[in-house]
Parts: structure tokens; C-alpha cells; sequence
């Protein structure tokens, strides 16, 4: 099941005074989500409350601006009503993975419409399983390791498997996509002689992600751990005295907050 993960840090915007016209009172926007963590196509609750004016039966317009600098798309989430106590509440599908930023503004004249506005904003993160063959860094990789096909970690092959020999270093470039997990295939190629060993190491900068033994013969090891996108992945063998198998790491895939 591919997982989505929502953060939200709400914060409210200083509000400018309102004019003559509208000196009853300024506005204070509040807006929060009902969950943290939600499996990709639910809905999110967007919730909050204003006051500092009439509320009861007024509305607040709902946005939310997709990328970093709010450049990738924009969402109509639409219209909600004010209760008597000034709470409202509105549900939502993101429509896609990556950075939203909601706003929630209440005009100052008591429509949706006006000349001074107030407005709540909350940052959202929407994460997504996505594959990370592509991130392959030929030029970072080193030695005996590439992208393959075909090998067989007790009898089972993959979609998408890369090895690693004796000398290799496998570099996958992660930098930037916002990944938090990663999961992955590993063992020993069945076609290495029979018994032999190898431990198989995740690396970023000098933090181990994943090191594990692994017997010719014995089936993968599907392995998730935490991961970063400060630094790429580093995927090394350590082999024992004389032995020369291939170490299998396949279908790698990263929970990334990257469209």
C-alpha cells in the first residue's frame, strides 16, 4: 500500500488594521489537519476557527499552492462556512506528491470577496513510494556494479536489480528528493559458489542505513530503513577470504515528497 505522509505547521499572518468600513473587528484565521499520515487518494481534514468579528454564517476561501515557491500548480479546495462560534471545516485529496502550502483567508467585509483579507497559511508535505532506478549515478558508481538483469537471489529475479562485486561502489542520488524511507532488495546471486558469503552495506556520508550478512542460497531480504536526502546512497560487498559472489540490491524505492 503506497502511504502518504502530511505535515502541517500552522502559523497566522499579522493581520492590517481594517478601515472605517469595516471597524468592527479584525480577523484572526487558525487552521490545522485532522491527521498527520494518510494513505495516498483519502482525504484530509482542514479545520480551524476565526474570530475577532461576525462569523456566523460567513465563509473562508481555502488554496493550496503546490512547490516550494508555490510555482507548480495550484488546488481550488473551495468554500467553507462559518458555525456560530466561528469553526469551520472542509475535507481534501491531494491530488498529487510534493509541497502544498494551504491558505485559509477570511475577507475583513464578511464575503469571500473584499479589500482587507486575513489569512492562516500551513505548510503540507504529501510523500509517495516512488522508484529510485533512475536516480543511478553512473558517474559517482565505482568498480564492479551496475544496473542488471536476470540475476537470481534464491531463485527469484526482480524488475529492476543492480549489483555490486568485489571493488564495486553503487551511487544512487537522492539529493533533494525529500526521501524519509527506503526499500530494497538484498542477497547473494545464486549463481556465486555454494555456501559463500557477503555483507552488504547502505551508506550515506558515514552513517550506515543497512549492513546485513547474506549466504549464497538464502532468500532476499527486504529491507527498509530510514533515509535522508542530504546524501546519496552508497551500496557496497564486503566479501569474505577468496569469495567472489555478487551482491543483489533490487527494486529500490524511496518515500520522497517529490511530485
Amino acid at each position: 500500500m503506497r502511504k502518504v505522509l502530511l505535515f502541517l505547521s500552522a502559523f497566522v499572518l499579522c493581520a492590517a488594521p481594517l478601515t472605517a468600513a469595516h471597524a468592527s473587528g479584525h480577523y484572526t484565521v487558525t487552521v490545522k489537519l485532522n491527521h498527520t499520515t494518510i494513505t495516498k487518494g483519502a482525504t484530509v481534514t482542514i479545520s480551524g476557527k476565526v474570530t475577532g468579528g461576525p462569523v456566523s454564517g460567513k465563509k473562508v476561501s481555502i488554496t493550496a499552492f503546490e512547490g516550494p515557491d508555490d510555482d507548480l500548480g495550484t488546488a481550488n479546495i473551495g468554500h467553507a462556512s462559518l458555525s456560530g462560534s466561528g469553526k469551520y471545516s472542509k475535507t481534501w485529496t491531494p491530488p498529487t506528491a510534493g509541497s502544498w502550502t494551504i491558505k485559509v483567508t477570511k475577507s475583513s467585509s464578511g464575503s469571500v470577496a473584499g479589500d482587507s483579507t486575513f489569512t492562516s497559511i500551513g505548510a503540507l508535505k504529501v510523500y509517495r513510494w516512488m522508484s529510485l532506478v533512475n536516480t543511478y549515478d553512473a558517474g559517482n558508481s565505482t568498480g564492479e556494479q551496475g544496473p542488471t538483469s536476470g540475476l537470481t537471489v534464491n531463485g527469484t529475479t526482480y524488475p529492476h536489480e543492480f549489483y555490486v562485486g568485489p571493488t564495486g561502489t553503487l551511487d544512487l542520488d537522492v539529493h533533494g528528493l525529500r526521501c524519509t524511507s527506503l526499500l530494497a532488495w538484498v542477497g547473494v546471486w545464486d549463481s556465486s559458489a555454494t555456501g559463500l558469503t557477503a555483507a552488504g552495506v547502505v551508506k550515506q556520508g558515514s552513517h550506515v542505513v543497512d549492513q546485513r550478512i547474506k549466504r549464497q542460497g538464502d532468500a532476499a531480504t527486504h529491507i527498509r530503513r530510514a533515509i535522508n536526502s542530504s546524501y546519496h546512497l552508497k551500496v557496497t560487498a564486503i566479501f569474505g577470504v577468496d569469495d567472489f559472489p555478487d551482491w543483489v540490491f533490487a527494486d529500490p524505492k524511496g518515500y520522497c515528497a517529490t511530485p
